[in-house]
């Protein structure tokens, strides 16, 4: 009868203070790795928020320009909110001619009459989160590039871009809202 009274004993005694610290353990590991891999995703998830957002205001102003050939941005309306968060971006316009060998890019604005007549335009937007709090503010986002071909522009858009070449603007346009 003793042996039995031993083994009632022995079950009923409990968890040993050893299993309870390897149990804490455990589970504060698993728990870490749980609340890691959540805010791993949450940040990856809001990364390419941004970058698509990003992306999606490259495209605006690339067909802006595309639209109006004469739109030069001020520096004050750099700027573009979408989907609630702000975005700066930066255009640049080139001449872009295909040699023999490779691409050669140009300045617009250093480029003669017959250089713009006779090149294609690159047209560069590169777009950056402008939230101050941020950590990915100031960080390009996106970057598009569109060549097109001036000169096979439909023929209500010819005269316009004709006068532009005789009239160049000499300062960016500062007009209208920010976006």
């Amino acid at each position: 009868m003793s042996t039995r009274k031993r083994s009632k004993h022995r079950s009923a005694r409990g968890l040993t203070f050893l299993e309870i610290v390897v149990s804490v353990a455990t589970l504060s590991m698993v728990a870490g790795v749980i609340v890691g891999t959540v805010s791993f995703f949450k940040n990856a998830t809001m990364l390419e928020r941004h970058r698509l957002n990003a992306t999606e205001v490259a495209n605006r102003v690339i067909l802006t320009k595309l639209d109006q050939p004469k739109w030069r941005p001020g520096a004050m309306n750099r700027k573009f909110t979408i989907n609630g968060f702000r975005y700066a971006f930066n255009m640049d316009v080139d001449l872009f001619e295909l040699g023999a060998d490779e691409a050669k890019l140009s300045s617009l604005s250093d480029a003669d009459l017959n250089a713009r007549i006779s090149h294609m335009e690159q047209i560069t937007v590169t777009v950056a989160l402008d939230e101050p709090g941020s950590r990915l503010s100031g960080v390009p986002l996106a970057t598009l590039v569109r060549v097109r071909d001036p000169r096979k522009m439909d023929s209500s858009r010819v005269l316009e871009w004709v006068t532009d070449l005789l009239n160049p603007a000499d300062e960016e346009d500062d007009g209208g809202e920010e976006r």
